[in-house]
Formats: structure tokens, C-alpha cells, sequence
């Protein structure tokens, strides 16, 4: 793993942390994370089934969790995120856009022009925009359990919220039980749980404890809808989505390959808000011929 400085547009000093599979000569895909998740949610493993294809692939820790720069907040960043989801008058410390800027300053780091993105979650909301923003920057874009950020699309249920916003635990034990518990909730059937306890544990050992989530849940809450922009969006385009998926329900992915012209979309039967060994070929095998048909159209 290595570090990569970027300057904000707001003069912000951050510290990358970040990960590449692959040969450097290869074409770069890009793996954007979730809420508070670290890189490690892309099991390396995961990663070098995309390098065995000739593909270098690069994951990273966002600001604010794993290794990456730690942004302070005044306050309770709980108070700002309850208030969010009430009233929308709490400012997040930094917006989705933001987070789509720090990934497009990375690659700038290391000197990749252009990389296919592969964004899960809020890294699906912030891959779409890049391309969005950074249209020029993106290959192709595949996203993963996501939405397009507007009332009443690809809404959680209660059950979700609260699984997500339940302590993730002081001590490594309780972090590693507390996230078998919280992918029970949203992982769906297909949930490995021996996988979540590895992954789990070597997350707290990456991040040198619990990971704050609370400060990407504020910017999630007050996240603009990308949905009016979706026809700017030229990238080719992915979009996967767990058929049980209980944190983005499967309306958000639709909607997100409804906006997008030529958009493919994979429905995942007996997937929920998770990326468990189980379905790593069947995502695997369409990201390539996703990224390979991308490649024949330039």
C-alpha cells in the first residue's frame, strides 16, 4: 500500500491511502467504496480476478476512514446527521462532489489519464459523479447497489437504517460481531459469514479501529440527485443491483440505467448490500465484457 497527496479546491491537504493490483501498463479500474468502508471492502482477492484479465486495478481508502486524512468536525457529527435526516439543516463537513473530486485528485497522483470506474454504494453515487463532472476522466462506469439520490427512489428500510447507524464497537471483538450483525441485516442470503469475520478484522486492523461513518452519512443525506445530469453521462455504463437489496432498494439501480442512454443493468438474484465470494464470477465475468465492449467503442 502507498500514499498519495492531493490539494483540495479548497487548498485541503489529504492523505490517500491506496492500493494497485497489476501491471501499470495495463488499463486502470478504479474501485470506489461505501459509506465508511475502507479499500479493503474490495477483497484483494476480488481485485486480482480483475488483474488476471489485464486490468490494473487500484482501490483506495476515501478521506475519513482506513489510513486516508481524518476530517475533524465541531460538534457531535451524530447531532449533524440525525439533524440531516430531519430537517436537511445540518452541513456536512464535505459533499459526495467532494469525494468525487478527491478520486479524480488521486488519479491525477498517479498519473492515470483515464480509468474505468467501479463505485459501490456511496462510491456508485460518487463514480456517477465523476463522470458527471469528470466525464473526460472516465473509460467506462460500472455502479454497483446505488441510486440516483432522489425522494422516494432506492429508499432503505427502517430495519437498514438502523442496522447502519448501530454502534460499530470499541474493542476489535465487538467491531468483528457488530459487522456479522450488520451484514445479516442487509447482506441478504447469500451473507459468508466466516468472510465477514476475516474481513471484518483485518478492516480494524487497516484503520487501527472503528471507522467513522458518520461524517459520509452526512454527506449521503444532502447529496444532490444525480438523476438531472444522467443525460450529460457519456461513459459506457453498468449497473449491477442485488434483487433483496434492503439499504438501496432495486429501484435506485433502475432508475440510474434509466437515466443513462445504452446503460446495461444485472439484477443479482438472492444479493442484498453486500459483495460476498459467492457472486465475485458473476460480477467479474460481465464487469470484463463491460470493460472490454468499452474499450471497442473508442
Amino acid at each position: 500500500m502507498a500514499t498519495a497527496t492531493i490539494t483540495t479546491r479548497d487548498g485541503l491537504r489529504l492523505e490517500l491511502e491506496h492500493e494497485a493490483f497489476g501491471r501499470r501498463a495495463d488499463p486502470a479500474v478504479l474501485l470506489i467504496m461505501g459509506t465508511g468502508t475502507s479499500m479493503l471492502g474490495w477483497d484483494a482477492d476480488l481485485c486480482r480476478l480483475v488483474t488476471d484479465q489485464g486490468y490494473r486495478v487500484i482501490r483506495y481508502d476515501h478521506r475519513d476512514v482506513g489510513r486516508s486524512t481524518k476530517i475533524a468536525m465541531p460538534g457531535d457529527p451524530i447531532d449533524a446527521v440525525l439533524s440531516a435526516f430531519g430537517t436537511g439543516d445540518a452541513a456536512p463537513p464535505y459533499s459526495v462532489r467532494d469525494l468525487a473530486a478527491d478520486a479524480v485528485g488521486l488519479l491525477d497522483a498517479l498519473g492515470v489519464d483515464r480509468a474505468h470506474l467501479v463505485g459501490a454504494s456511496l462510491g456508485g453515487i460518487v463514480a456517477q459523479w465523476i463522470a458527471i463532472d469528470h466525464g473526460d476522466r472516465v473509460a467506462s462506469l460500472t455502479v454497483a447497489s446505488s441510486t440516483t439520490c432522489e425522494p422516494g427512489i432506492g429508499q432503505p428500510t427502517a430495519a437498514a437504517v438502523d442496522a447502519l447507524l448501530a454502534p460499530a464497537g470499541t474493542t476489535l471483538p465487538e467491531f468483528v460481531e457488530a459487522q456479522v450483525a450488520l451484514r445479516a441485516a442487509i447482506g441478504g442470503p447469500r451473507v459468508d459469514v466466516a468472510h465477514v469475520r476475516a474481513q471484518a478484522a483485518a478492516m480494524w486492523h487497516h484503520a487501527e479501529g472503528p471507522q467513522n461513518r458518520l461524517h459520509h452519512l452526512a454527506a449521503l443525506v444532502h447529496a444532490p440527485p444525480t438523476w438531472p445530469h444522467l443525460g450529460e453521462v457519456e461513459a459506457p455504463t453498468l449497473v449491477v443491483h442485488g434483487a433483496v437489496d434492503p439499504v438501496v432498494d432495486p429501484s435506485g439501480g433502475r432508475r440510474i440505467a434509466e437515466g443513462i442512454a445504452g446503460a446495461e443493468l444485472l439484477v443479482v438474484d438472492d444479493l442484498g448490500h453486500d459483495l460476498p465470494p459467492s457472486v465475485w464470477p458473476v460480477l467479474v465475468d460481465a464487469l470484463v465484457r463491460h470493460l472490454r465492449a468499452a474499450a471497442a467503442r473508442t
